[in-house]
């Protein structure tokens, strides 16, 4: 503990945060919607848990595919209202993974201007000036927020946005 002390007021230390919508849509297209090897585990993990208890009965994939937006987010509020550690990180309020408001951050970056704040981030820690941020390829999430909005009936909307207010 005396470490951990230590590393917290002797330490710069930064976070990097992204709106709380486009984080939750951009997990959901990458653990549902996408083919990669790490979605299937995601699919079976949590898509066939959501399938069973949002499709009443209905048949589904077996394998957890074929998750829709609409019940992804009933599902992840209401893990959080029955208990919020059961929630996988990916999608898990902010606050529940970095303790903001424990935690006296020097710097707070924005994934919107992820390769400015992370120079920014850079120079604040006296890094080489050889040492860059990798170029990123932006983020196509933030122009599809409005179609994964849509989706959402006017409850199920009320209660997202609840969601993700109380989180940054």
């Amino acid at each position: 503990e005396d470490d951990i002390l230590h590393r917290l007021q002797n330490y710069k230390k930064f976070v990097v945060v992204r709106h709380p919508f486009e984080r939750v849509i951009s997990a959901f297209k990458n653990k549902f919607e996408k083919n990669y090897t790490s979605s299937q585990y995601f699919k079976k993990r949590f898509g066939v848990l959501i399938l069973k208890r949002f499709r009443n009965g209905d048949s589904f994939n077996v394998n957890g595919d074929g998750v829709k937006f609409s019940e992804f987010v009933r599902y992840m509020i209401d893990t959080y209202n029955d208990d919020p550690s059961k929630l996988n990180e990916h999608w898990a309020p902010v606050d529940q993974l970095c303790h903001p408001c424990d935690v006296r951050y020097n710097i707070i970056g924005k994934y919107e201007n992820l390769e400015e704040d992370a120079q920014h981030i850079l120079e604040s820690i006296n890094a080489p000036k050889d040492v860059h941020f990798p170029p990123i390829k932006p983020s196509q999430t933030t122009k599809l927020v409005d179609a994964y909005i849509d989706t959402l009936s006017n409850d199920q909307l009320e209660g997202f946005d609840e969601y993700t207010r109380k989180r940054l």
